[in-house]
């Protein structure tokens, strides 16, 4: 947006927005906020694609010529008294681009999006194109007649970032937008504006009440971590385990959202997500166990033979360890969202167990993982599987309440030749130091960390930000340079 900004109303041509980006990174020293360089060469990118999907969207229809407007549109509502919420004005905006022809007759809103261009639901769109056709400029005073006139038609325009295409969302006439609104709009934003539950979760880092709040538990999770002061963030055994592999991928993928989502994932992905699918649905609500008789009826025809032999082979051997039953204590929840605050540290630490459930009256955490080959014994179990350690932390948080002697953490290791169940103990004080130690070794370099520099290795080729990362495409071309060389020697 901001690239767009300076080519369009401060008149910047495109290689001197191109420039001001590169200047941006951390290699560089000025008054702008720093940069990452994967960062820059995706702001780059999506940048061109903008400029060709915009070209190409201008020849492929015979919408009239535009100029770009920068004050938002806003509808503006004032009531002649407050209303139960206390509300004496209300005013509705939209994200994105604005853009009117010379005689206001028109207005198109165009949407940024990342990857690619997608569509939005019917309230979305309808709110957008209402604000578009009733909103009047920010500032209208000081604007020109056709700048603040009510348009006749508006358009809206996905963009996708990952692409140079524009997808129309539709167009509409402003007599038509008032009724769509009241229709789908605005109960469900009375509804949103009404709900008072709290709901613990990721987005925790980033509320004004966090440390306030009585729905979200406080826990001193890594005591020998030193704390630095700067904003709160949330972290999970991902966040941990991809910022280790690779800092520059954590940064770019988990914290922006950059990655590409539409690359083949590798077998053993599948074939986990294959098994998890297929638990989660029957745990769902279920009070039997999983059985032989469900291994019957077993069917995969989304794999390939072998993986669906292997899944059909792991399953079966869940059976053995399937926690529900007729007597169990009900509802099993299946992959809950839990967190919890550390103030000292400003992070919020959250989970999603595959399973949690209660057995005479004490919380298990389960965590069902599938895999080629037994679990190593030459390491400890914590260090191996972090969702263990970080489950042990949340529990003894008290995200599930008071901590029972009974209260276990499980790993179900599933196998197609076999599987084993391992328990953890977070009643245990060495246990616990266990499971702060692993998970601290794992956060504070992270929190310590300003630029996020690529570890290249033998996870660039699979990378979904590997089209923004200069290093890990130089390391692939080393590889294949010396596998070349290789070959011929």
């Amino acid at each position: 947006m901001t690239a767009l900004d300076q080519l369009e109303f401060a008149r910047l041509s495109h290689d001197e927005v191109v420039d001001h980006l590169l200047r941006r990174t951390y290699a560089c020293i000025g008054r702008s906020k720093p940069m990452h360089p994967g960062f820059v060469e995706w702001t780059i990118q999506a940048f061109r694609n903008y400029l060709t999907a915009w070209q190409a969207h201008r020849e492929s229809t015979d919408t009239p010529a535009v100029i770009p407007v920068r004050p938002e549109w806003v509808v503006h509502r004032k009531l002649e008294e407050r209303d139960s919420r206390g509300v004496l004005i209300y005013e509705w905006t939209s994200w994105g681009r604005r853009y009117r022809s010379a005689d206001g007759s028109v207005r198109e809103a165009w949407l940024i999006q990342l990857n690619e261009p997608k569509d939005r639901s019917a309230a979305e769109k309808t709110e957008i194109a209402h604000v578009a056709a009733h909103g009047t400029p920010l500032g209208a005073a000081e604007r020109t007649p056709a700048e603040t006139v009510q348009p006749q038609l508006v358009k809206v325009v996905a963009f996708g970032t990952g692409s140079a295409k524009a997808k129309p969302l539709g167009e509409w006439h402003v007599s038509a937008t008032p009724e769509l609104f009241r229709e789908h709009v605005v109960k469900r934003a009375m509804a949103v504006m009404d709900d008072t539950k709290r709901r613990p979760g990721s987005n925790c880092a980033e509320c004004k009440i966090t440390v306030t709040c009585e729905s979200l538990k406080k826990f001193d999770f890594l005591p020998a971590v030193a704390a630095r002061p700067r904003g709160r963030r949330t972290l999970s055994v991902t966040d941990l385990r991809m910022y280790d592999a690779c800092p520059a991928r954590y940064h770019l993928d988990r914290q922006l959202g950059l990655g590409v989502r539409d690359m083949a994932e590798s077998p053993e992905i599948v074939r986990g997500r294959a098994v998890d699918a297929w638990l989660n649905q029957k745990h769902d609500g279920e009070s039997v166990r999983c059985d032989a008789d469900d291994m019957l009826a077993l069917s995969f025809p989304e794999l390939q033979p072998d993986q669906s032999e292997q899944v059909t082979r792991m399953l079966a051997e869940h059976t053995a360890f399937c926690p529900m039953s007729e007597t169990a204590d009900l509802p099993p929840r299946v992959q809950p969202q839990l967190s919890a605050y550390d103030e000292r540290l400003g992070v919020v630490f959250v989970a999603t167990p595959d399973l949690l459930f209660r057995r005479d009256g004490a919380w298990v955490w389960r965590e069902t993982k599938t895999a080629g080959r037994p679990i190593w014994r030459g390491r400890p179990l914590l260090r191996q599987f972090p969702q263990l350690a970080m489950g042990t932390l949340l529990l003894a948080a008290g995200v599930v309440g008071d901590l029972s002697r009974a209260s276990r953490v499980e790993l179900e290791h599933l196998r197609a030749d076999g599987g084993q169940l391992e328990e953890v103990d977070p009643n245990q004080p060495e246990v616990l130091a266990e499971a702060r130690e692993v998970i601290g070794d794992l956060t504070r370099p992270l929190l310590f960390d300003d630029r996020f520099e690529a570890k290249p290795g033998t996870g660039c080729g699979g990378c979904p930000v590997l089209g923004w990362c200069s290093p890990g495409r130089a390391h692939l071309a080393r590889a294949a340079e010396a596998e070349v060389s290789g070959e011929l020697g």
